[in-house]
């Protein structure tokens, strides 16, 4: 079973009688007729009412104003927490850009990084990536020692006559491996659908 509660939200006024009682009345104001029309109202089980009314009773307070000011404060909390994501939003925008705009002085310095990028589907962060990873190619006695360092190999389990080819190793630099996974993937879409795979990231 439900109940509904009604607040009346008008302005009230305290006016003293002649033999020294208090009480209420509405507040006589241009503002009256606009308040007049705004009432909330809702509906709550028993169980809500009830706990409604006893937050209320510890307080000293009516229901009414305990729910408005508890509905004020939700509502204030609310539109400060939106407030502080926008922001947060802004700053995280700013800061890739600020970012981006590095990487890419960053990429113009660099000739191989602009080696790589005359490749398909090769773009500054893939270039860049790849670089910090490989930095000495010396290092590698062959082409395909480079798949392993980026864990782009598959890992292999031998034992006796047992010899089992699993996934990738996934070892090494990931964002080097990731960004190098994702040209790929763009250049095979591309191909697919007959057109040319432009530079990517």
């Amino acid at each position: 079973m439900q109940h509904l509660l009604s607040y009346d939200v008008r302005p009230m006024a305290v006016h003293q009688s002649a033999e020294g009682g208090c009480k209420m009345a509405e507040a006589k104001s241009p503002a009256v007729s606009r308040f007049r029309a705004e009432r909330l109202e809702t509906r709550v089980t028993v169980d809500q009412k009830r706990l409604i009314e006893h937050a209320a009773a510890l307080q000293g307070r009516s229901v009414t104003d305990f729910v408005l000011t508890s509905l004020q404060d939700a509502a204030r909390r609310a539109i400060e927490e939106h407030q502080y994501l926008a922001l947060s939003v802004r700053d995280s925008e700013a800061f890739v850009q600020a970012l981006t705009k590095q990487v890419l002085a960053i990429v113009r310095q660099e000739k191989i990084c602009r080696r790589l990028m005359s490749a398909p589907g090769v773009g500054p962060i893939t270039a860049l990536a790849y670089r910090a990873t490989i930095d000495r190619p010396e290092r590698f006695r062959h082409s395909r020692d480079v798949g392993a360092h980026l864990g782009l190999t598959p890992a292999r389990y031998q034992s006796g006559e047992t010899d089992i080819q699993g996934k990738i190793s996934r070892c090494g630099d990931e964002l080097a491996r990731t960004a190098l996974y994702r040209r790929r993937i763009a250049c095979s879409c591309a191909a697919r659908n007959g057109q040319a795979c432009e530079h990517g990231a």
